[in-house]
């Protein structure tokens, strides 16, 4: 029996590797390397259904994703959850024209300014799973901010928030009067 060569079992081990890590850049496809922009959502109604990994979508284009799900004590506004989502930076900068998306908020702050507005859908009335669908509402576009003090960083963009239409009719119906209208 021939005695097994170091310098063959050293070249398997590093072709093995080689084709491992290959495997693994081909699967995950760069998952994780995409550049990315952060911004919150302050929602006034209950998020019941809305998980952490969950879509974040533009009439139907995939956006990004839910990042995390917090609690906050009650301010001025009430009571608000806030929800992190993270957006793919290149579908912000095709919206913006090329500019922005580079992970500062730049062009989120643009997307505001053209009226983006968040809410709550429904992904699956069986399980009840909710999703957040970003849309256009030209009645909330919002002016420019003033840029004139460089000294002073830009805040992360926040994306206003509305009540879902289901939202709407939920308090329409708890705003009537039965007992008034049985009299």
């Amino acid at each position: 029996m021939k005695p097994y060569s170091p310098w063959r079992i050293g070249f398997f081990l590093i072709i093995g590797a080689v084709l491992l890590g290959a495997a693994l850049a081909w699967t995950l496809k760069g998952v994780g390397f995409e550049a990315r922009e952060s911004t919150w959502l302050h929602f006034s109604n209950s998020v019941y259904g809305l998980q952490v990994g969950a879509p974040v979508v533009l009439r139907g284009v995939p956006m990004g994703q839910v990042k995390e799900i917090a609690l906050a004590p009650p301010g001025p506004q009430g009571f608000r959850v806030p929800v992190r989502i993270e957006l793919d930076a290149s579908r912000v900068r095709q919206l913006v024209g090329g500019e922005g998306g580079d992970g500062n908020g730049a062009g989120i702050a643009a997307l505001v300014q053209q009226g983006l507005v968040a809410r709550l859908s429904t992904q699956s009335l069986l399980t009840g799973q909710l999703y957040v669908d970003l849309d256009f509402d030209p009645t909330r576009t919002v002016r420019a901010a003033d840029t004139s003090n460089p000294s002073t960083p830009p805040r992360t963009a926040e994306i206003p928030t509305v009540a879902s239409p289901l939202q709407d009719l939920q308090a329409q119906v708890q705003g009537i009067d039965l007992p008034g209208l049985a009299r």
